[in-house]
């Protein structure tokens, strides 16, 4: 049941994300936050309490690991909104190794060779998939302003979704979200302490910002199949497939942005849904 929740968020996390890059011109990384905040509080949490259960005698284990993540998903707007995105997204892709490096060594998950080779496959064809199709020289001049935000990024968020396998195994994937939404109210906190121009709110144009809004609602729904499959399945093999967001990115830029698919991304593409095929025939 873990692949089709991992491919359910895949598809939220995706969507999500094309429909937040439209809003992003009228929402600060600390405006997303405090939306996402908003939408986890008073959405996400009593949804997943009065519907879904929780599992009380669990919180207590669980909270810890709950806070640190919601602390560091805080991150996960000004990554993106730092540094020049279409090479920032390439470093980005390969957060799934760090998933699956340290789930390998310290939680001691073991894969087939056919999942291994799965595993590169899918982080192969979304790095080609990333790959820009010009970079300019200045960009390899000035390394220092993209390539620190790419390798921070897929690290934090590597780290994130290995924290969210251990935070799974003291509770249920429903219980861990409703606390990691609660524990969204301190990490809005802590960014407040940092990000003190981003923190005046009335600078935030809400009614140009109903774009930005639905689309963190969607990335912060998917965080409901994301971590039940975290729950139900190994960490190597979930974040990997996680990673056919940017397939659905590509797909949808091309519809509602009017982007257009290069040679090498389709090459990508083609990729990165071969490795996700391998995988769901093999777990």
């Amino acid at each position: 049941m873990w692949f089709y929740y991992a491919l359910l968020a895949a598809v939220l996390w995706g969507v999500g994300e094309i429909v937040v890059k439209k809003g992003q011109s009228s929402l600060s990384p600390f405006g997303d936050n405090l939306i996402a905040t908003l939408i986890q509080v008073f959405l996400v949490a009593p949804f997943i309490l009065f519907f879904l259960g929780i599992n009380r005698s669990e919180i207590s284990a669980a909270w810890p690991y709950a806070l640190l993540v919601a602390t560091l998903y805080m991150t996960w707007y000004y990554i993106i909104s730092k540094g020049q995105i279409s090479l920032t997204g390439t470093v980005l892709s390969v957060y799934p190794l760090v998933t699956v490096i340290l789930s390998l060594l310290f939680l001691h998950e073991t894969l087939t060779g056919l999942q291994i080779l799965a595993v590169f496959i899918i982080i192969s064809g979304t790095v080609i998939l990333a790959f820009p199709s010009e970079i300019s020289k200045e960009s390899f001049r000035h390394p220092q302003q993209w390539l620190p935000w790419g390798i921070g990024g897929a690290v934090i968020i590597g780290i994130v979704q290995f924290l969210t396998k251990i935070g799974t195994s003291h509770s249920d994937g429903n219980t861990f979200t409703f606390l990691m939404g609660l524990s969204y109210v301190p990490a809005l906190l802590i960014c407040a302490l940092f990000d003190k121009k981003g923190r005046n709110i009335k600078q935030i144009k809400w009614k140009s910002s109903i774009t930005g809004l639905i689309g963190v609602a969607m990335l912060e729904f998917n965080l409901i199949p994301l971590n039940l499959a975290f729950a139900t399945g190994p960490a190597s093999l979930v974040s990997p497939i996680t990673t056919l967001n940017s397939v659905i990115m590509v797909i949808l830029a091309v519809k509602y942005l009017k982007e257009r698919i290069t040679k090498i991304q389709y090459i990508g593409i083609a990729i990165t849904l071969a490795g996700t095929i391998l995988i769901g025939i093999t777990w």
